[in-house]
């Protein structure tokens, strides 16, 4: 606000903008880079190439994991598709991020920002086309989708033995 002369008042206001969505009821609200839910302009359809949040409620752990996404350089924040909170018994903050590129991360929101910063640099160093989970839990490694179904058919051929 400034005050301009004796009877002028002029205010400058600035909105949050909308950093994602939350999807409640086949509806879609924004979540704003204030890390809240805005739930009175809800809509069919999210708009634009914001991140779908899902398992978040209006609390402290949204607003961490918004301040986070915050930090992230603008690219590696826009190659986001989804944020599933996905809570373990050794870490209440575990998400697993569904990424534009058909990766998946599988992190933790208090040092989410400090290590997504990297995830050019570690899809860079992927063979062209390969795609898997990227786990910046504790340290960061990557485990091939490959792999992964490989284990599974062997899980089920023991099964049947």
């Amino acid at each position: 606000m400034k005050k301009k002369g004796l009877q002028n008042l002029k205010i400058k206001i600035a909105e949050y903008q909308t950093v994602g969505y939350v999807e409640k009821k086949g509806m879609y609200y924004d979540v704003l880079e204030s890390g809240k839910i805005l739930n009175d302009n809800a809509q069919k359809f999210p708009i634009g190439n914001r991140a779908l949040y899902v398992g978040f409620k209006n609390d402290e752990t949204l607003h961490d994991m918004v301040e986070q996404i915050n930090q992230l350089p603008e690219e590696v924040a826009r190659a986001i598709s989804e944020i599933h909170l996905e809570p373990k018994k050794s870490d209440a903050e575990h998400v697993t991020l569904y990424m534009n590129d058909g990766n998946q991360v599988s992190a933790t929101i208090p040092t989410f920002a400090e290590k997504m910063s990297f995830y050019p640099s570690l899809v860079a160093q992927l063979q062209e086309g390969q795609k898997g989970v990227i786990n910046l839990e504790v340290g960061s490694y990557f485990e091939s989708y490959y792999k992964q179904n490989e284990d599974v058919k062997a899980a089920e051929e023991k099964k049947k033995q």
